[in-house]
């Protein structure tokens, strides 16, 4: 059972039924980092937009926003990037044991969407695609969205 939630038995008469309510997960905001050319922002509270918990299941949820302060980055003709990590995410977010190097995600800015990974051993948030010849310039935000099992 997750944190957060608790289990009840009630019945009458041989009629029994299992209560689980779930209360809310928190969004746990700390231990993110933004890499080089890129920043975390802020909501109108000064909490990062950026955020995991943990569910149900168990599974974690990581939603992130990052926005670019470097350079622009341009994908091929083909779409490829580079592989650009963006950021990092709290080792306590990780799964263990996950058996493969990487999970993937799709992510997305105002004016494009493109694909990459989480790196479940070192946390890193990694761009490899964008729609062919789209960039990413100084002032855009992209945001993502995975979940994985714990």
């Amino acid at each position: 059972m997750a944190k957060g939630s608790f289990t009840e038995l009630i019945g009458v008469d041989n009629v029994w039924f299992i209560l689980s309510v779930l209360s809310e997960p928190k969004w746990v905001r700390v231990g993110f980092t933004a890499s080089s050319g890129w920043m975390i922002p802020t909501d109108a509270d000064g909490k990062l937009q950026a955020g995991y918990r943990m569910q149900d299941g168990p599974y974690i949820t990581v939603a992130v926003r990052l926005q670019r302060t470097g350079s622009t980055i341009t994908a091929s003709s083909t779409g490829h990037l580079a592989d650009e990590i963006v950021g990092t995410v709290p080792m306590e977010a990780m799964p263990s044991g996950w058996p493969l190097n990487s999970i993937p995600f799709v992510w997305r800015t105002s004016w494009s969407i493109g694909g990459g990974f989480l790196g479940p051993l070192t946390g890193n948030l990694v761009l490899t695609d964008l729609h062919p010849n789209a960039s990413i310039t100084a002032g855009d935000q992209m945001q993502m969205q995975l979940t994985y099992p714990a």
